[in-house]
This record gives C-alpha cells, sequence and structure tokens, in this order.
C-alpha cells in the first residue's frame, strides 16, 4: 500500500499569483495610474520634452496590466530607476536653449528690506499663458494693432523679486503710452540664469509673436560662464564628491520639476513670508579672493551677439542692445560690497573688486563695439545708472528705484531712436 507522504494541513503552492490577477485591483492601478498621466500631462503642458520622458518611465507601469511583469515590485525597482535617472539627467537635455516661467503662474513674496535694500513688503509676479511676464494680464499675440515690445534677458530683465507694477518693462510701458500715439505693450520673457544662447532662441520664438522693437539685456550670466569654466579646472576650487553630486541634481529633471511645480507653483496662488535669500550668500564668507584680467569675451558670447545681430538685420523689426549696468566701482565702501553676490555665485572663491569691474566693462564695450560695428541701437545703461544701494539690491539686480531708471533711461532711447514709434 502506498504511503502518503504529504503531511496533514500542507498544500501545493502551485504558480506564483500576480498581485493584479483580479479585477478589483486591476481597476484599482489603471485608475492610479489615469490620475497620474493626466497630471503629468497638466504640469508638462509648456514642456513636451518633460512630458515625453515621463510618460515612457510610466509606460513601464502598464506592464503589469498585460502580464509581461508579473511583480509589483519589479515596477517599483524600474520607476526607482527612473527616478534616479531623472535626478542626474541634466534638464537641458530635454528644455533645449528656450527657457520660460512657468505659464499662469501667481506668487507673493514678502520681501524685507534688510534682505534686499530697495524692495520692501509683498511682491506679486505673475505669467501669461507663454509663460512671459505682462502685468497679470492676457497678450493677444494675434493682434497687430500695439505697438509691440519683447525685453529679452535673464534675471535682471525678469526681476525676480519685484511686483508686477514696478518691473522696469511695465513702467517703461507706462512711460511710452502716456508719450506715445498708440497702444504700446512690452512683454517680458527673462529668466533668471540664462545666458546668450538662450536669448538667441527666445529671440527666434518671439518673431511669430508680431515684434516691432525686441530689446536685448545681456551680460552678466556669459561673464560668470567665463569665470567659473576658467578657475574650476584650478585644483584648489575642485568641488568635492558630495559637492559635484548637489551641483549635477541641481540641475537636473527632477530638481526642475520641483523648482517649476513646487517652489513656484503653476496655476495657483502662494504667499511666501519672511522670506530669506539664503542662496545669495554673502561673498565675505568665501575664503578664496582671485583675480581675473581677460583679454577678451568668451567665444560663445561673441558668436552669440554676431549671430543676434544677423537676425536682427533679416527681422521686420528693429533691435536695441543694453549694456549690462552694475553696482561695481573702484572704492566702494564694506556697506555696498557686503551686498555683491554674483562674483561668481555658488563657489567657494570671489573675484576681487578690480576683477569685477575689469570683466564686466569688458563685456559692456563688446556690446557698444559690436552695436557700432553692425548698426544696431544701443541704450548705454551702463553709463547712466548709478552704483550702489540706490539703484541696486545687490552687484547687478535692480530694487525698486533702479527699475524707474531703467524704465526712463530706455524710454528716453527709444524715443531718440525709434521716429515710428
Amino acid at each position: 500500500m502506498p504511503v502518503d507522504v504529504t503531511k496533514a494541513g500542507a498544500t501545493s503552492k502551485g504558480p506564483a499569483r500576480s498581485p493584479l490577477t483580479t479585477r478589483p485591483r486591476k481597476l484599482a492601478y489603471a485608475s492610479c495610474l489615469a490620475v497620474s498621466y493626466a497630471f503629468l500631462s497638466y504640469i508638462s503642458a509648456n514642456y513636451t520634452g518633460f512630458l515625453i520622458f515621463f510618460l515612457a518611465c510610466l509606460g513601464v507601469s502598464l506592464l503589469p496590466l498585460v502580464g509581461l511583469l508579473p511583480s509589483l515590485w519589479r515596477t517599483f525597482v524600474m520607476l526607482a530607476v527612473a527616478l534616479l535617472v531623472m535626478s542626474l539627467t541634466p534638464a537641458g537635455l530635454l528644455q533645449g536653449d528656450y527657457r520660460t516661467l512657468p505659464a499662469n503662474m501667481d506668487l507673493t513674496i514678502e520681501v524685507s528690506s534688510e534682505n534686499l535694500p530697495g524692495v520692501e513688503g509683498p511682491q506679486r509676479i505673475t505669467t501669461d499663458t507663454e509663460g512671459f511676464r505682462t502685468g497679470n494680464r492676457a497678450i493677444d499675440y494675434g493682434d497687430e494693432t500695439p505697438y509691440r515690445i519683447f525685453a529679452i534677458g535673464a534675471s535682471t530683465t525678469e526681476q525676480t523679486y519685484i511686483d508686477d507694477t514696478q518691473t522696469w518693462t511695465r513702467l517703461l510701458e507706462g512711460r511710452l503710452n502716456e508719450a506715445g500715439s498708440g497702444p504700446v505693450e512690452v512683454i517680458n520673457t527673462g529668466v533668471a540664469g540664462l545666458r546668450l544662447v538662450h536669448h538667441l532662441a527666445t529671440h527666434e520664438r518671439i518673431e511669430d509673436m508680431g515684434p516691432d522693437l525686441v530689446v536685448f539685456l545681456p551680460g552678466v550670466n556669459d561673464w560668470n560662464h567665463q569665470v567659473v569654466a576658467h578657475f574650476d579646472r584650478d585644483e584648489r576650487f575642485r568641488s568635492s564628491i558630495s559637492e559635484r553630486l548637489r551641483g549635477q541634481f541641481q540641475r537636473s529633471i527632477a530638481f526642475t520639476f520641483y523648482q517649476i511645480y513646487i517652489a513656484l507653483p503653476q496655476r495657483s496662488k502662494l504667499v511666501v513670508r519672511d522670506a530669506h535669500f539664503t542662496a545669495m550668500d554673502d561673498r565675505k564668507s568665501r575664503p578664496h579672493v582671485v583675480q581675473f584680467s581677460p583679454q577678451s569675451v568668451s567665444q560663445d558670447f561673441a558668436e552669440g551677439l554676431a549671430s543676434l545681430a544677423e537676425r536682427c538685420r533679416a527681422g521686420a523689426y528693429r533691435c536695441m542692445l543694453m549694456t549690462q549696468p552694475t553696482a561695481y566701482y573702484i572704492g566702494a565702501p564694506a556697506t555696498e560690497t557686503r551686498y555683491f553676490r554674483l562674483t561668481p555665485p555658488g563657489r567657494r572663491y570671489t573675484l576681487d573688486l578690480d576683477s569685477l569691474v575689469r570683466v564686466s566693462g569688458l563685456y559692456n564695450d563688446f556690446v557698444r563695439d559690436l552695436v557700432a560695428d553692425e548698426g544696431l541701437l544701443l541704450c548705454d545703461l551702463d553709463g547712466v545708472v548709478p552704483k550702489g544701494t540706490e539703484a541696486f539690491y545687490d552687484d547687478v539686480h535692480f530694487n525698486t528705484n533702479g527699475a524707474r531708471i531703467v524704465a526712463q533711461v530706455l524710454s528716453d532711447c527709444i524715443a531718440d531712436q525709434v521716429p515710428d514709434l
């Protein structure tokens, strides 16, 4: 008689079952995916490359539904790997050179003049559907009636901490409308951190939006890029592995999404009180003071301005370049130099004051020379805007009084050089 060796109570395990074998679980899982897809589509409306990348990553999570990945943990591992890749992949690979602020942004920041001299109280920053600062109003870019001016630049154009009504672009619009014979619109396309290569991409983008005049304020990020490229090769200033990884993450897709959709929420209102501008570190805290005396501007800047001039000559509009004013001057007292932060920013070293004056002067002189050679329009802000905290809250960014001065100087430049306005 055969002996039954199966122990009492023992059962055959059989094949492993997928967590998604039952219909309710499949429906719940599919619903979660649908919500995720909808959310990513919503926040990626202005970043097609981001949307494609995220959808590809989420596409992996569909595999359990068709039985290709019977275990959910495998899906989670794949998504974790995708998140790691996003944290190390530079955002520029998907963004390209054309950058804007988040569309339909509405942000209010409470600013103290203790942190930013010449800026005080709540500052409201809004953008339109294109991600441009237009003073909290919709612009019909198909309407050819208004005389349309586009301002292209970086943070000194964007004016990150200045209220919509007090930016030099909005004040310029008011002055021109008061003095002109027809409606004028000034569109602020500035985004902090951009260089000339990005300004060229913005220039190309806005050509289909009916510009009559395009004004450019380039310089500071390009000269700091040249400084960083020079000194970061020096053994003394090479970052540690942790600093490099942190820097890599701050340039990554994941961090860019955090900045755009959490730090600066899109399509929502946020009031930030008691703002602490910790990113603006005092240059006095940096252990190394260095000198830098380049003989020429960077090749990227020189070639970029040549391309800009060529495109301006071919366009059915006028172009005006502005020099980048700074608070730098020989003999500046400690009460003013304590606010100098872009020297360059985010490094363990800082240029001495003589070098800051020379480098900024080199770039502004290059702009002046190119305008003279190419027959473009020039507004020499650097020769007019006063130095120090009268016009700046740090070394290059305008406070509210500085914005008024820039608007006045630029409106005079336009009145003198643009007779058709």
